[in-house]
């Protein structure tokens, strides 16, 4: 169970969480005619995060609307490992983030790995997005998006601005088909994709863009699985989405 406890296990793992994306499939949204953020996620998301079938942590977002028509997104992960009653582990992040428009204009985001500290920031400046970190700073265009789960317009990028490290990562998608998983407690189908490239995991969305499940593999073997406790989807017991 330590070796979970990995830097590199445990970033390539929040990446993988924070990430939706999407291969060219028969089900790929037309971004014009997504549902509005309020639609997808009315209660925000919560998901709680499993290693061998233990909860060891949990990742929520919630956001609100501003006056100003832009959108404030907040997102949280704890997890914490413990080792025969012992926390051998303590990992936090949180990243705050506002938009306009469907483009990102601000974010914050801060990590915290047994009192270790690091922190990435990105800011427009004119015509791109400036990117500072504690290891290294990076621009891209005002279209680069950062690596989430919530926005959908992500499903069309190749490229996402890594909130842990402030590198731009590159990923590859592969459409594995529907499935039927239980999400929010209940039987749903949705699309499983497998990511790979400067991201490996396995993750499922409904057919209008809804993150409900991830699964990732650490580095010491076991699965990390992410089960939704909310996530948007209908409460009048309809199986799909």
């Amino acid at each position: 169970m330590v070796d979970f406890a990995s830097k590199k296990s445990i970033q390539t793992l929040l990446v993988a969480s924070c990430i939706i994306f999407l291969a060219s499939s028969p089900v790929k949204p037309n971004n014009s005619k997504l549902p509005k953020i309020s639609e997808l996620y009315p209660n925000g998301i919560k998901f709680d995060v499993f290693r061998n079938n233990e909860k060891v942590g949990g990742h929520a977002v919630r956001f609100s609307y501003l006056i100003s028509g832009s959108t404030g997104v907040y997102s949280k992960l704890r997890i914490k490992v413990r080792f025969l009653g012992l926390l051998v582990y303590k990992y936090d992040f949180e990243s705050q983030s506002i938009w306009s428009n469907g483009r990102l204009i601000q974010l914050e985001a801060k990590q915290d790995e047994n009192g270790q500290g690091d922190r990435v920031n990105v800011e427009k400046k004119n015509s791109r997005l400036v990117v500072t970190s504690t290891q290294q700073n990076n621009h891209c265009a005002l279209t680069c998006l950062p690596s989430n789960h919530w926005n959908a317009s992500v499903l069309d990028k190749n490229q996402v601005i890594n909130t842990l490290t402030g590198e731009i990562s590159n990923i590859e998608i592969e459409n594995l088909g529907k499935f039927t998983i239980i999400a929010q407690g209940k039987e749903i189908s949705a699309y499983k994709y497998r990511y790979t490239g400067d991201i490996n995991a396995l993750v499922w969305y409904t057919v209008n863009g809804r993150w409900v499940k991830l699964q990732f593999s650490g580095k010491d073997g076991p699965n990390i699985d992410y089960k939704c406790i909310q996530c948007g989807l209908r409460v009048d017991g309809k199986a799909s989405d």
